[in-house]
């Protein structure tokens, strides 16, 4: 068993003695989206109308040029780093700004110490090595340290997030790491996942608080965050954000009930992460009994076992509450990471959030959720191309999926997934 894997077991069986959990009260029904987002206190924040890259490659090419129109700052939070064939191409691009001036600040996830290969054996090196050795400034998010393992909890505090602000001008957010999975495999595509751009005051300006509140809590080399200038808002559109910090498990919560407390005909999600909790799956349930057809896409195509068994393992579960599972099987065999929920044909949300545990109540989580009907429409367009590779779950092939190995592998990736 791998280090990642031993030390996730240990946590669990600490983990499932708590009382850590998803709520099971009931979903509320609002009006629209934004009635429930005002009471909860969330505002819009002015913006251009968004726009997305769908897969690693497409985003790996624009992360470049935005590096390379860079002239004043560049900040990076990548979640995973890897330094890799594919991926060494941005970290030079870094080095070079910061060679003409730029200033270059980039935050990782520990956990990018232990990636494992999906196609190979071995870890693909982690990148901070490469951004120290050239002076880039780089912090480690919640180090795995052994002093710390007295407190097992704290190591499952994982920063998940996946962002990038160039200037003050522009931030990119979504679910594409800057490792060797979401790039590399398989070869020439990388994961179907999602980075969504635009530019954002608002936005922007309460994301560099975050990057530098989250910056300063690990590093000495402490930020201001007044030395970050922010351009001026010049667009149309506007957008809800979602940034779930250290130590707040009710972002995440807070934006889902949002989206479900509207829904009137249908809710879709692409959740190749979900491992259902009774909590998660009440919330379909209820979402069934007002008349909302609920359907998760999954991705048939996985990186590692451990993932695709433990969300197979729910699978008989979300179909007898009443909602639709289907696989999505790419045509090159590209593994679906993109984490996505519409509802109806009036909001969709994209970012780093997972419909299970892990985002509810132990990471660190940034999405947006938009009502605007451009990006409404223009989502909805690539998305339908997407329910053209569908295949339903049946029940009997649900049933499948129950067997011992399936449950222990949900067990174990229901907090370390």
């Amino acid at each position: 068993m791998k280090p990642i894997q031993l030390f996730t077991v240990f946590a669990l069986v600490l983990l499932l003695s708590s009382c850590t959990s998803i709520p099971r009260d009931d979903l509320p029904v609002s009006e629209s989206i934004a009635a429930y987002y005002d009471d909860a206190g969330y505002q819009q924040f002015r913006s251009t109308v968004p726009v997305t890259c769908l897969d690693g490659a497409s985003w790996l090419a624009r992360a470049q040029e935005l590096v390379d129109d860079a002239q004043d700052y560049i900040l990076v939070d990548a979640f995973l780093a890897n330094y890799t064939e594919l991926t060494q191409g941005f970290y030079h691009a870094l080095n070079r700004k910061q060679q003409e001036g730029v200033r270059v600040y980039v935050l990782y996830d520990a956990s990018s110490n232990m990636q494992a290969y999906p196609d190979k054996e071995g870890y693909a090196p982690p990148a901070d090595r490469f951004l120290r050795e050239s002076g880039i400034a780089v912090t480690e998010y919640n180090p795995l340290l052994g002093s710390r393992f007295a407190v097992l909890p704290m190591f499952l505090d994982r920063d998940h997030r996946k962002f990038m602000i160039v200037d003050g001008e522009i931030i990119a957010l979504g679910g594409i790491n800057m490792n060797y999975s979401s790039h590399c495999f398989p070869e020439g595509r990388g994961h179907i996942d999602s980075m969504t751009e635009f530019s954002s005051a608002g936005i922007i300006t309460a994301m560099i608080s975050s990057f530098v509140e989250t910056w300063n809590a690990y590093s000495v080399n402490r930020l201001d965050e007044a030395d970050f200038a922010v351009a001026p808002d010049t667009g149309d559109s506007s957008l809800w954000l979602f940034d779930q910090g250290r130590g707040d498990s009710g972002v995440v919560d807070t934006m889902i009930k949002g989206l479900f407390s509207s829904a009137r005909e249908e809710v879709w999600m692409i959740q190749s992460f979900a491992f259902l909790t009774r909590g998660l799956l009440r919330q379909i349930e209820q979402l069934e009994e007002r008349g909302v057809d609920v359907h998760i896409i999954y991705s048939d195509i996985s990186t590692a076992d451990q993932y695709l068994k433990a969300a197979k393992f729910t699978l008989l579960d979300l179909i007898d509450v009443g909602a639709d599972a289907y696989f999505l099987d790419a045509p090159d065999d590209a593994f679906t990471h993109l984490k996505f929920f519409a509802v109806d044909d009036t909001a969709v949300s994209l970012g780093s959030t997972n419909y299970n545990l892990r985002s509810y109540v132990l990471s660190r989580e940034l999405a947006i959720v938009s009502t605007d009907p451009r990006f409404v429409t223009y989502t909805w367009q690539w998305f339908s191309e997407m329910q053209s590779l569908l295949r339903p779950v049946t029940r009997d092939e649900a049933a499948t999926y129950r067997g011992l190995s399936y449950r222990l592998y949900y067990l174990f990736m229901l907090y370390g997934g």
